[in-house]
């Protein structure tokens, strides 16, 4: 090989080498970025929270605010009782439960009147198939009826007593769209290692990602399952989000108005898993798949945003939407690692980098089961973390490559 030619391979080697430091670097700001709103979350519930007089105020005086419950169904009829009824039970004087059989081709219409909703709305449009568009039509037909805010409850779950209590005090606070705590029921068997890292996971989402956020002031994204929206925001928003992921996306429809969606933890849903890897990787697939052309659309949106209103929000707010699946942060430490065999005078650099991201990561996973949900969780179960990110990972390269991507097909659960 000539000199030139060596030089040259030196010269690339040098450059993928220095790359794979700056991929490590930025791995392990990501890393800090999560490890710090878990800080703050583990901290404020160790302290209770600004909501606690609130709480305590609304105890003294009757709610007033109307909620229209709507719990859009899609062939939900062999566990839509269980939400129905639970709705119902509540000891709230202002409700009205409302259920959209959308598309059904089973006995979802019927259980829900057995339930005792007090609206069964039976929409048929097979060529707008989806939650969004379900939504969309919902809202519409309501226009005639008297409520201050609507919330969408998931027809696989079940809300804890005080729930509409708690949103009552959020609205009455001024907050004009709230997501409620909304969590996974643990595995029913113990050695259902997909159901066990779900719930963990989901838990880890409240209360290191929404509750910190909520804590700091910053932006929210919907959660799609037990979240409210005042009619003035409706109205002056219309619900237009029919993506895979119209939760999401209709939090950015809010945010480029100036309308924040708040977190209220007092406010608790339950809902229902997948029980094998078959039942849930169709799942999220669409949801990885949504969560891509999110991200497609709202990067620069935000980057325009950021430059116009020199906004370090925005930036922020990129920042989050990155970090939605924290698979990221394992995908630029692989990279990074396979990078640095390029330039092996860069070794001690690169890997002792990757080092710190690996024992952060490690914390954060331990920090998680320590204090993520109601109770610990044996660490054990960290073991587990390998199945489920194979689970995960698989489901976001079928997103990537376009495999699969049904909206609102139902999960068997």
């Amino acid at each position: 090989m000539s000199p030139v030619l060596i030089q040259m391979w030196h010269s690339v080697g040098l450059g993928l080498g220095l790359a794979s430091i700056v991929i490590a670097v930025v791995a392990l700001l990501g890393t800090l970025y999560a490890l710090a709103f878990a800080v703050v979350g583990i901290v404020a519930s160790r302290g209770g929270n600004e909501d606690a007089g609130v709480s305590a105020a609304a105890g003294r005086r009757l709610p007033t605010t109307n909620f229209l419950v709507v719990i859009p169904a899609h062939n939900e009829g062999s566990g839509l009782t269980a939400t129905v009824q639970s709705v119902l039970a509540q000891n709230y004087p202002h409700l009205r439960c409302v259920v959209i059989a959308d598309n059904c081709t089973d006995d979802t219409a019927e259980m829900a009147r057995a339930a005792g909703a007090d609206e069964v709305l039976v929409r048929t449009d097979p060529e707008n198939r989806g939650k969004g568009q379900a939504l969309t039509w919902a809202f519409d037909l309501a226009r005639s009826w008297e409520w201050d805010a609507v919330c969408v409850i998931d027809a696989d779950s079940v809300i804890e007593p005080g729930f509409f209590a708690a949103l009552d005090a959020s609205f009455q606070k001024g907050h004009a769209v709230v997501q409620s705590r909304y969590d996974f029921f643990p595995a029913a068997d113990s050695k259902n290692w997909l159901q066990q890292f779900g719930a963990v996971s989901k838990a880890g989402e409240n209360s290191f990602v929404a509750r910190p956020r909520e804590c700091l002031g910053l932006a929210q994204l919907l959660g799609g399952n037990g979240f409210f929206v005042s009619r003035a925001v409706i109205e002056r928003v219309p619900w237009l989000a029919h993506s895979i992921v119209e939760d999401a996306e209709y939090s950015l429809l809010l945010a480029q108005q100036g309308i924040a969606v708040h977190y209220q933890e007092r406010a608790r849903l339950w809902s229902r898993q997948a029980s094998s890897v078959r039942d849930v990787q169709p799942q999220r697939v669409r949801w990885a798949s949504g969560i891509w052309q999110l991200l497609r659309k709202a990067i620069p949106i935000l980057f325009a945003t950021a430059w116009r209103e020199r906004s370090w929000r925005a930036i922020e707010e990129i920042v989050m939407l990155l970090m939605t699946s924290r698979l990221v942060l394992i995908y630029l430490w692989v990279l990074s690692f396979a990078m640095s065999f390029a330039a092996p005078s860069l070794f001690p650099i690169t890997w002792s980098l990757l080092a710190g991201v690996a024992v952060l990561q490690v914390l954060y996973l331990l920090l998680m089961f320590r204090f993520a949900g109601d109770r610990p969780v044996p660490f054990a179960g960290a073991l587990l973390l390998p199945y489920y990110v194979f689970v995960v990972l698989s489901s976001q390269v079928l997103a990537v490559s376009g495999v699969n991507r049904h909206l609102w097909r139902r999960t068997s659960r």
